[in-house]
């Protein structure tokens, strides 16, 4: 089951987009252009270092779309609606930590970054995330 970190609606919407629907997939593996990428990296990075502060080092190792882009409608070159899906893998301190992302384009040309951790987790982070979303949860 999937354990909801934060719903990045209004402390981590990212006034970015993709480069158009037939962007090709970049470095990471993401659909995304480096500025989201950029953005969503640092969201994870965040994210990461409420749960696990102890850790200094952390690096991107892998990145896949997991669901392509659909309903996309575009205003000019900006995405104002529709979504897709990926799943990026992060080395904490030497362990594998997997998140899923999705990415939402709303109407007023924001992309909204929903995060969740595919990695099991100890009693203690699960009341660190549960914190974490109520206090990110828009109202």
């Amino acid at each position: 089951m999937f354990r909801t970190i934060a719903t990045a609606a209004a402390a981590l919407v990212m006034a970015v987009a993709l480069a158009g629907p037939a962007a090709a997939a970049t470095w990471t593996g993401s659909r995304g252009m480096p500025t989201i990428q950029k953005a969503t990296w640092d969201s994870l990075e965040f994210v990461d270092e409420v749960v696990a502060s102890n850790c200094k080092s952390r690096k991107l190792v892998g990145a896949k779309v997991t669901k392509n882009p659909t309903g996309l409608k575009f205003r000019g070159e900006i995405p104002v609606a529709g979504k897709w899906s990926e799943q990026w893998t992060m080395s904490r301190c030497g362990k594998e930590i997997r998140y899923a992302l999705e990415f939402v384009f709303g109407a007023d040309g924001r992309t909204r970054l929903n995060i969740k951790d595919l990695t099991p987790a100890s009693a203690l982070e699960k009341e660190v995330l549960k914190a974490l979303v109520d206090v990110l949860r828009p109202q």
